[in-house]
């Protein structure tokens, strides 16, 4: 049996008693064990509660504001919903003034995803609007918007360049459009017809047939600018011009 009771002794040195320890020794051990267990958890309380408390506080408060943030984005967004569906709306009833200065506030204050739209959209509608300068002013704006996605970017990127195609200078428009140009870009034959278009406009065919059998010759080229590379290109015995529907490249927006 053991020979010492003791606060320092842990609960399980007091349960090396023999099979011959009688109920009542049993039963005070088992006193002594559960006193010292309280007593060890007690201790523990005193040292650790505030660490405990202040963990649940904190888990609590980050759920808390989780659930918080959740709700306010949520109303954020059906905000920029209906600033953009108002403005797209007043656009669609001819309400032109109304509808640049409403997408103009929706591409300051609306979220990423929605100042990026209104922008697009407020510079279609200059173009429509027989404003072109401000159109590319505003997409070259867009263009340099760390703060929108790429996709959007690179939109408003060949949008500047071929609203500027007739007039804008030629090395800079090449420039421009170069990032777009290469292998994998979804813009790639957009921005090789506004290329081959500033080769024609320097007279310069040969490189803007060179780029115009890329686009009619790739299978991966959309079937208008496939269609409209066929028809541009100078026609030859073993290139003959393959009839098809013209179709401007998008004005976006």
């Amino acid at each position: 049996m053991c020979t010492r009771v003791g606060r320092e002794f842990a609960a399980t040195e007091c349960t090396l008693a023999t099979d011959n320890t009688d109920p009542l020794q049993e039963a005070l051990f088992r006193e002594v064990d559960e006193d010292l267990r309280s007593d060890r958890i007690s201790e523990l309380w005193k040292t650790y509660g505030n660490l405990v408390i202040a963990a649940a506080a904190a888990l609590v408060l980050g759920v808390g504001g989780y659930e918080g943030w959740r709700a306010w984005d949520a109303k954020q967004r059906d905000a920029d919903s209906l600033r953009y569906a108002t403005a797209a709306a007043q656009a669609e009833d001819g309400k032109t003034a109304a509808a640049l200065e409403a997408l103009g506030a929706a591409s300051a204050e609306g979220g990423a995803g929605y100042r990026a739209i209104a922008a697009l959209h407020r510079a279609a509608l200059l173009v429509s609007s027989g404003d072109g300068a401000g159109a590319v002013a505003l997409y070259r704006k867009i263009m340099d918007d760390d703060g929108l996605d790429d996709a959007h970017r690179d939109a408003a990127r060949l949008l500047a360049a071929l609203h500027s195609v007739d007039q804008g200078d030629p090395k800079d428009l090449e420039a421009l459009v170069a990032p777009l140009a290469v292998p994998g870009n979804p813009w790639r034959f957009s921005a090789l017809e506004i290329k081959a278009l500033l080769a024609l406009r320097q007279g310069d065919r040969k490189h803007a047939d060179s780029l115009l059998i890329e686009i009619a010759d790739s299978p991966g080229a959309p079937a208008g600018a496939r269609a409209r590379a066929s028809e541009m290109m100078t026609p030859g015995p073993s290139r003959p011009i393959t009839p098809g529907p013209s179709r401007p490249i998008p004005q976006g927006g």
